[in-house]
């Protein structure tokens, strides 16, 4: 039997009606009377008011990736100076020239420490700093994002003020100067020419360099290719949203041969009812399993499955104004943790999508806060928020929105997100903080959504047409070798 995951039964809706969902932050304001000012002053004043408060929100969102971006390079950096201080050859080196270098080995000595402590004090404020401020960030982030939901007016109104000033607080991030430690360079056996430590240079923080070639490409007899799962037998299942059609495919050559076909009465894992199913990977015969979200709610339906490599599963629940949660539950179907809100009883996921895990416990989900913002948000093993990721500012923007369309964990434990707009994959580490991305469009793959691994070093991803292309055309599915995460 094969329990998909990643597949959810959402809404279904054509590709061109993607964004014209209904707003659900609003309400009538009919049905409150204010004393000062009509109805439709009113409504005007709070709909440019929310848009102040969310351009601040985003704004916060922004600053929490830029800083915790800065904090993971401060411990990679603080590492490194640790490291190579530790493995500097100095004394192996003094041992040779016994007890005449000691004065000045002791001087050499002196200096790299002195370089070392303060280094170490200069990263230890700067990461201090960091995190204060980043922990202010991300409150006032869950302030604003409860300012925007809010339908209490009179409250948002009252506390517009207060707001708008955590607003202008926006302090730039502290130019860090470092001088490195260098490497001993010894010398001739002289005590003239002891050695000396050679200028190690500035910091300058390189992206880390992916690497990805097609190894195979194919057609799908689908439009799109919105969902991909592989089996343990190397097979894959493929799902097209529009047209409703679920296949089993498996490689012949350089050719895809479809093993079954069906339509969405077969997609229906965790869709429709509050009980998942399980498709037979040989048969297409759906069965009930044994997870059930009835006991946490019955008012919202499953919106995304995924299956642990422990078999733990894990179930997305709950619309745009309804109430969402991330579900786990054990092989028999009982509930092991409900994640929903913070400590302060905040709702912590508007929507979510898709869910995959990391090994060392933590559960990213692709979150729908509305019809055009979306997120990934990593849990932690609490159900606390760990991190949540916006995009890149210097990819994504107003114009080309940051817009995750699948995530995949890797074998290194790194998360990988695929960006439709930009035809972009953004990769993670198992905390949520930004490793780099890679634009597929310089390998000739445009309008990348779906994704799953493959053998060690290989990974799938589904294509879309664009709007108003032949419905004749048929979608690309690629086989990428990668490296370098």
């Amino acid at each position: 039997m094969l329990d998909l995951k990643n597949s959810s039964l959402h809404t279904i809706k054509d590709i061109k009606d993607l964004g014209q969902q209904e707003e659900v932050n609003t309400f009538n304001f009919s049905d409150v009377k204010c004393l000062e000012h009509s109805d439709h002053q009113n409504e005007e004043e709070l709909d440019d008011k929310k848009k102040v408060v969310l351009g601040g929100q985003k704004k916060a969102e922004r600053r929490i990736n830029e800083l915790s971006s800065s904090s993971f390079q401060l411990k990679d950096i603080k590492e490194q100076e640790d490291a190579k201080f530790k493995k500097q050859d100095v004394l192996t080196h003094r041992e040779a020239l016994k007890s005449e270098v000691d004065q000045y080995d002791d001087n050499i000595l002196k200096d790299l420490e002195q370089t070392w402590k303060s280094n170490s004090s200069v990263t230890g404020a700067e990461q201090s700093k960091i995190d204060k401020t980043l922990a202010n960030l991300q409150t006032d982030s869950k302030t604003l994002q409860s300012a925007i939901t809010s339908k209490d007016f009179v409250k948002f109104f009252d506390d517009f003020d207060k707001l708008a000033i955590s607003l202008n607080q926006d302090e730039p991030l502290s130019k860090l100067e470092i001088s490195l430690l260098g490497r001993f360079m010894p010398g001739n056996i002289t005590i003239s020419k002891f050695g000396s430590v050679e200028d190690a240079g500035t910091l300058e923080v390189q992206q880390p360099k992916f690497e990805f070639k097609v190894a195979k490409q194919f057609t799908a007899q689908l439009r799109h290719v919105h969902h991909i799962d592989r089996c343990s037998d190397g097979t894959l299942w493929i799902y097209d949203c529009i047209s409703k059609k679920l296949q089993h495919i498996k490689f012949y050559e350089d050719k895809i041969e479809i093993m079954l076909v069906g339509h969405r009465s077969f997609w229906i894992v965790a869709g429709g009812k509050t009980r998942l199913k399980i498709i037979n990977s040989s048969t297409g015969r759906v069965t009930d399993s044994n997870y059930d979200v009835k006991p946490y709610t019955s008012q919202v339906l499953p919106e995304c499955v995924h299956i642990t490599n422990d078999h733990r599963v894990i179930v997305g629940v709950g619309r745009i104004g309804t109430k969402a949660a991330v579900i786990v539950m054990d092989q028999d179907g009982r509930t092991l943790a409900k994640c929903n809100h913070d400590s302060n009883r905040e709702p912590i996921l508007s929507c979510p999508k898709l869910i995959t895990n990391t090994t060392n416990g933590n559960i990213c989900v692709k979150d729908m806060v509305d019809s055009n913002h979306r997120r990934v948000v990593v849990l932690g093993k609490e159900g606390k928020i760990k991190q949540v990721y916006t995009g890149h500012p210097t990819i994504n923007n107003e114009e080309k929105q940051f817009s995750p369309n699948a995530l995949v964990t890797t074998p290194a434990d790194n998360i990988v997100i695929t960006d439709f707009h930009t035809s972009t994959l953004h990769v993670l580490n198992c905390g949520g903080n930004l490793i780099g991305y890679y634009n597929l469009y310089d390998i000739g793959i445009i309008y990348p959504c779906s994704i799953s691994l493959s053998t060690k070093g290989h990974m799938y991803i589904g294509c879309l047409n664009r709007e108003g292309s032949p419905e004749t055309l048929k979608a690309k599915l690629f086989e990428l070798e990668y490296s370098g995460f």
